[in-house]
């Protein structure tokens, strides 16, 4: 693990290039990438995390394109992105973004499966609530386990949306 902190690993240059599910574009590889030949990657600092949802412990790591002197490589969407947040930080403009953290409980006896029916014995609401706190209180012992939880284990999610959350129903 060491060594990709240090000297990194030799991997296809297409992997920074992916999209979201992993897939390479069939754009890239044509000419001049015929044959997908390797580059250096290393391991961003800090980035090591736990993938929550395998059955097996499992984690990933963001990793970096370096050109062979190990300098971050100009087309690394990372430092792409870097070079776009300091011009804009140069023109006195500073990004930011905002998450929003969405969910539905649904019952898993049901196929396929079906909103679960609040505990509170109340209809259920239909469609999504997006103002709402009334569907917030209807599942407000799943919250609270889900604060519960966070507390015994807090790197599993940002404190701050468990917070958010709960701090809503009140």
């Amino acid at each position: 693990m060491e060594s990709l902190y240090k000297k990194g690993a030799n991997l296809p240059i297409s992997l920074m290039f992916g999209d979201v599910r992993g897939a390479t574009p069939d754009a890239l590889l044509v000419p001049p990438l015929v044959g997908d030949p390797d580059i250096n990657y290393k391991a961003i600092e800090g980035s090591l995390r736990p993938v929550l949802w395998t059955k097996v412990p499992t984690a990933q790591l963001f990793l970096r394109a370096t050109d062979k002197d190990g300098n971050n490589l100009a087309t690394d969407p990372l430092t792409v992105l870097e070079k776009v947040i300091a011009r804009l930080n140069d023109d006195n403009m500073f990004p930011t973004i905002a998450l929003e953290g969405e969910f539905y409980l649904l019952d898993p006896s049901k196929s396929p499966p079906e909103p679960l029916k609040p505990a509170n014995g109340w209809p259920s609401f239909e469609g999504p609530q997006v103002h709402a706190l009334e569907p917030l209180r209807d599942v407000q012992d799943f919250l609270n386990g889900v604060k519960d939880w966070q507390a015994r284990s807090p790197s599993r999610l940002p404190p701050f949306f468990v917070n958010m959350v709960i701090a809503n129903l009140k």
